[in-house]
């Protein structure tokens, strides 16, 4: 039987590939979208708002999900649950240490550095988050309900939605080719 976690992370996989979002071409706008996610747990952190906290938690793993079907490096619930104590990345600072490897990854074109950058990311930012006190499949299960039902395209490497102002000229200028 399935568990919680790994519903949640296959229906965050099925709405990506009907989003057209696991296309390795987009790695590099997603590693964009993964920095400025993970930034907003930041945001939220120095404004001491946990609704944004949490929002930016599951977010960040939501991305991390997308982008590591991108690089064949599939996030498990071994990832988001590993059996062990929290790792010494369980606070903001050794998360970002993780991203930035990963980035300097996907910069280089490393391909098994990113897989297993991305995977130790995904372990840090879910210790990070129990660490901080918030349920890691809490926080993607809000994260993937405010998305479910999101349409847009992607553009230049970038899920635009309908509801952002490029949407139009992104879709308009798509359907030029």
């Amino acid at each position: 039987m399935q568990s919680e976690i790994e519903r949640l992370l296959e229906l965050v996989r099925e709405w990506g590939k009907n989003r057209n979002l696991l296309q390795p071409e987009w790695l590099h706008g997603q590693t964009f979208k993964l920095v400025s996610e993970f930034g907003e747990i930041a945001e939220g952190m120095e404004e001491h708002n946990n609704d944004k906290i949490m929002d930016a938690f599951g977010d960040t793993l939501v991305v991390c999900v997308i982008v590591g079907e991108c690089i064949g490096r599939r996030i498990t619930e071994e990832d988001l649950y590993p059996n062990q104590a929290l790792s010494k990345n369980c606070d903001f600072t050794g998360s970002l240490m993780a991203l930035g490897r990963f980035a300097d990854a996907v910069g280089k074109g490393q391909v098994e550095k990113q897989r297993e950058e991305l995977g130790e990311f995904a372990r840090s930012v879910s210790d990070f988050c129990a660490w901080a006190s918030f349920c890691v499949d809490v926080c993607l299960e809000n994260a993937y309900d405010q998305i479910k039902d999101r349409r847009g395209v992607m553009y230049k490497g970038m899920f635009i939605k309908e509801s952002d102002e490029r949407y139009e000229s992104a879709r308009m200028e798509l359907a030029l080719g």
